[in-house]
């Protein structure tokens, strides 16, 4: 309900979803569709940017998911920090230096090819070491679409997609995150319930100090509260 103005896909919602339950200085690592960063104008680019600074994207050749799903789709890793506060909320000289010093995601360009052009996000541009492939502009069921092709097997692309996570910048995370057991209290985020299912049968899940923690019931009151938060959930 909360993303009703912005009317995301599926997948962007997902995105917003898990940068909003992010701690402040917290990492999320998603997999998505490439249209996310390529679309021309995206309100739900710009309202994740407001949220999260892009540490990273890879963007990977349409051969990735192709052993499993005999599907060839190009897709992006992306690397997501949460920021302290939403850009947003901070002065305009402020905000135009964090972009500054970060990049501006936000913006796409033309890619021009012999079946047409596309957009594609200007990150990729600045960072082409970060497409696994090489992209160009091929002929789909709908006219134009980006295409990412690479020679190099599945093997070959996961061992450069990990040598590309090894060159990331240190320090990314504050030190109290990266203290083996520290427990950083943190407010809970805004509209994040206080209860939800987990991702196992019957797992509910409670916000405490850091984050949600599996809760400790007797059967019969997890049954109950699950049907409970079931229902919530389907009436949002």
């Amino acid at each position: 309900r909360r993303y009703r103005g912005l009317s995301p896909l599926l997948h962007d919602y997902m995105l917003l979803r898990t940068v909003d339950l992010l701690r402040p200085g917290g990492i999320a690592i998603a997999i998505t569709s490439r249209g996310f960063l390529d679309k021309r104008q995206d309100k739900v680019r710009d309202a994740v940017c407001d949220r999260a600074s892009l540490v990273a994207a890879f963007r990977l050749p349409n051969t990735a998911f192709h052993r499993h799903s005999k599907t060839r789709v190009v897709a992006d890793v992306l690397v997501l920090q949460r920021r302290p506060e939403l850009l947003s909320a901070v002065s305009d000289d402020l905000r135009d230096m964090l972009i500054a010093a970060q990049g501006d995601w936000r913006a796409t360009e033309t890619l021009f090819g012999c079946d047409g052009e596309v957009r594609v996000n200007r990150y990729f541009r600045d960072h082409p070491e970060h497409v696994l492939g090489d992209m160009g502009v091929a002929s789909g069921p709908y006219g134009a679409t980006l295409d990412v092709t690479s020679a190099l097997d599945d093997a070959a692309i996961a061992d450069r997609l990990v040598a590309l996570f090894q060159d990331l910048p240190g320090g990314i995370l504050p030190a109290r995150f990266e203290e083996p057991g520290a427990s950083v209290p943190m407010p809970r985020p805004s509209g994040a319930p206080l209860h939800i299912l987990g991702e196992a049968p019957g797992e509910v899940l409670r916000w405490e100090v850091a984050g949600y923690t599996p809760l400790d019931l007797p059967d019969a009151d997890r049954r109950r509260l699950c049907a409970l938060l079931s229902l919530r959930d389907a009436l949002r």
